[in-house]
């Protein structure tokens, strides 16, 4: 009698396991409670042709903080093709520490009148420099700080021209430090 009690005991332990696994095995992580990936923007540059029908984009290989002058700091983007001049800085009075808006101002002498403005310049596969000419007042640019104090920064599309005599040409772009 003893033995078929402990037999009896065994076979219902044994259903409640068989039980518990084929319940827990059915179980699935609901896909909609992960947080979702979030991909890079592309850490691009572009600059129109002359016409600005057609531009032509540059990839960020690297970028380094940059000591213009004595007066400006700033963030200098290389273009990743092999044999490219082609260069993007944007210069700070200081290099921003914070996320903000910047007011993109003429690129004339060595100053700035305020902390948050800044100057675009660069120059395109060439070597040809290029600059803000006459920013309109409504030209800003977008930093925001990633992980490790590293600068994103969003330039909307602007007019940049070359050394004298020059047409007008446009510039946007989506950088970050790598």
């Amino acid at each position: 009698m003893e033995i078929n009690n402990l037999m009896h005991n065994y076979k219902i332990s044994f259903f409640c396991l068989a039980l518990c696994v084929l319940s827990f095995s059915n179980c699935k992580k609901d896909s909609k409670t992960t947080d979702p990936i979030v991909p890079e923007p592309d850490n691009t540059w572009a600059l129109s042709d002359f016409e600005q029908a057609k531009f032509t984009t540059f990839t960020v290989g690297s970028s380094s903080h940059y000591d213009f002058n004595i007066n400006q700091k700033g963030l200098l983007f290389k273009d990743a093709k092999t044999g490219s001049k082609a260069n993007l800085y944007i210069l700070f009075k200081t290099i921003p520490t914070t996320a903000g808006t910047y007011k993109i101002v003429r690129y004339s002498n060595d100053t700035f009148e305020n902390d948050n403005e800044c100057k675009v310049i660069g120059a395109n596969e060439s070597g040809s420099g290029f600059y803000c000419f006459s920013p309109d007042v409504s030209d800003k640019i977008e930093i925001t700080v990633k992980q490790g104090g590293k600068l994103a920064i969003t330039i909307p599309e602007i007019n940049v021209s070359y050394a004298a005599p020059s047409g007008v040409y446009k510039l946007k772009a989506t950088v970050y430090e790598k």
